[in-house]
């Protein structure tokens, strides 16, 4: 399962398997590279990140199952 990017600079977090150009993850410098391990988003909120609004937030929307175990979304 691909995981979540997140970036410190702006801290905002992306979903690497539904990334859209607009998310500019490309333009993360290394130093700001933050990668969840376990790849939950609920982690990354935790740590004050923001869900990126063209990747994260899309989800539902694409047509991808959100798997949820415990109440927390994978």
């Amino acid at each position: 399962m691909p995981g979540y990017l997140g970036n410190k600079f702006g801290m905002i977090v992306h979903h690497l398997a539904v990334m859209v150009p607009k998310c500019k993850i490309y333009d993360i410098k290394k130093e700001d590279s933050v990668y969840f391990v376990p790849d939950i988003i609920d982690q990354a909120r935790k740590e004050g990140f923001v869900p990126c609004k063209y990747c994260v937030d899309k989800l539902p929307k694409l047509g991808m199952k959100v798997l949820k175990i415990n109440g927390t979304m994978l």
